[in-house]
């Protein structure tokens, strides 16, 4: 399937790219909650997956980017990973480590 870029934002528009409903779906099923149930979302009452789309679309950023990087984006990653400034344990290096070991890098 091949996404068409949203032009005025340059990012996919959630009919356009059904990895965010998927992605916020699973998040939903991921911590026990009825993905379909009402939510209010600025004052309108909609499915609750869809107040996890901010989530799940930085995400789907990241492993975007991460398709893309070139091998000095990637090393540069690397060393920004390994110089302290992030939590070793935190969600960022487990995201990274899990992108890099998909890509087999």
């Amino acid at each position: 399937m091949q996404l068409q870029l949203q032009t005025a934002r340059g990012r996919y528009q959630l009919a356009e790219d059904p990895r965010l409903e998927a992605g916020a779906r699973a998040r939903c099923a991921f911590h026990g909650l009825n993905p379909d149930e009402p939510a209010l979302v600025k004052g309108n009452l909609a499915p609750l997956w869809k107040t996890f789309v901010p989530e799940v679309r930085a995400v789907v950023d990241a492993a975007d980017a991460a398709d893309r990087a070139t091998p000095a984006m990637e090393q540069a990653g690397i060393t920004a990973l390994n110089s302290g400034a992030a939590d070793p344990g935190g969600l960022v290096h487990k995201i990274w480590l899990a992108m890099s070991a998909i890509r087999g890098t």
